[in-house]
């Protein structure tokens, strides 16, 4: 669980850097005053869904070269 939430707000963390990010926060910072349509909000959740998803397998071969490597010299596996 706490590995969970810890990938969680890394996502969190990159996607609030990115130019998706920065629109969103203006959105925010607008109240919704912007003129955003239900496709331009459908648009950033299916870029957000798709980044969320690079995310995600980029963490996954991480760890399964981390493990590899904590194999090779030896080490106990990380749950």
């Amino acid at each position: 669980m706490t590995r969970k939430v810890l990938w969680f707000f890394l996502a969190v963390l990159i996607v609030s850097r990115s130019q998706v990010g920065k629109a969103l926060a203006d959105w925010i910072a607008n109240h919704g005053g912007a003129p955003y349509s239900l496709a331009d909000l459908e648009g950033v959740e299916h870029r957000l869904e798709d980044r969320l998803l690079e995310l995600e397998e980029r963490v996954e071969d991480t760890e399964r070269v981390l493990q590899r490597q904590r194999r090779s010299a030896g080490l106990p596996p990380i749950d």
